[in-house]
């Protein structure tokens, strides 16, 4: 390339002289210049990172899909395209690429195994394929004795066949290595619940919604409050929800809420509230009750909390 760069100096000064080569070269730093400023623009894999680092996995996948037509070994393009598959929830198609990336492993190609295992744990767990998800886990521990990933997955995996106390050492030597971790202490909090370890619970959820504000967390310790008798205190983290996010992202949440809230208030005596409530909740689902009267549908809720 230099050659040629010296061989075309060399012409244009023989046929115009030292004034027609200063026009050459600027001509010709502009031509790199433009060649490197399109070959950066137009490179389809740099425009996936920067959509994919902005959130914008749909047109990062697009751009993926042109570098793979171009280069469909790249390593780097296979890891981000199952990446991108696994956030955007397709799972299975998730899993696949993972595998290929696995089998298309070479020495001394950058690729690392251990890292790619455990992004397999996520859609293994969400296909529910247990027993893969079961056999990688020990896997990854035996290569890694607190591996965080595969600790959570098994925490996981044991709390969705209902071992709960097997899930809670997990869940509390995951614990020990990530104090820090919101999901972790959060499933934490679900095993001890289930365990009616309520006081325990209490110290991951509070734990948990120190480190990230999820309306999830707020909920359940919410709900935890109440369990333990203190109806003030869960009433007050209701209100407190509805203050700080404005909305639910899930309607089931919403309703949750508005029921939860409800006998707290009737615990407490506030009847007028606890109606009122109880008949925004039944205007949402009353459809769904076949039909049944607001006053019948308050009545029965009022019974079943006399009785808790």
């Amino acid at each position: 390339m230099v050659d040629i760069i010296m061989d075309f100096f060399i012409k244009v000064y023989n046929a115009v002289g030292l004034q027609g080569l200063g026009a050459a070269l600027v001509v010709v730093i502009a031509a790199v210049w433009i060649s490197l400023f399109l070959r950066r623009k137009l490179n389809p894999f740099r425009r996936a990172k920067q959509q994919y680092e902005t959130g914008n996995l749909k047109k990062a996948f697009s751009f993926l899909l042109v570098e793979l037509e171009k280069n469909p070994q790249s390593k780097q393009a296979l890891l981000m395209k199952a990446d991108i598959l696994l956030e955007l929830g397709e799972y299975r198609e998730a899993e696949s690429w993972y595998y290929r990336l696995i089998d298309l492993k070479r020495p001394g190609d950058g690729i690392d195994i251990f890292e790619i295992q455990k992004r397999l744990l996520k859609p293994l767990y969400h296909q529910q394929k247990l027993l893969d998800l079961f056999s990688l886990a020990r896997e990854l521990l035996r290569m890694e004795k607190n591996c965080p990933s595969a600790l959570y997955y098994l925490g996981l995996l044991y709390m969705g066949q209902l071992y709960y106390r097997e899930a809670k050492k997990i869940l509390d030597r995951l614990i020990s290595v990530r104090p820090r971790m919101h999901e972790a202490l959060f499933a934490h909090a679900v095993a001890l619940n289930q365990l009616n370890e309520l006081e325990g619970a209490l110290v991951s959820l509070k734990q948990a919604v120190k480190v990230h504000e999820e309306i999830l967390y707020n909920l359940v310790l919410a709900f935890t409050y109440y369990n333990i008798g203190n109806y003030t205190e869960s009433g007050n983290i209701l209100k407190a929800i509805n203050l700080r996010f404005n909305t639910f992202g899930e309607e089931g949440q919403y309703l949750f809420a508005l029921r939860l809230s409800a006998f707290c208030d009737m615990k407490l005596g506030r009847w007028e509230e606890a109606v009122d409530q109880f008949r925004e909740l039944y205007d949402i689902i009353g459809e769904r009750k076949g039909g049944l009267t607001h006053q019948k549908l308050s009545q029965e809720d009022i019974d079943r909390g006399e009785q808790e």
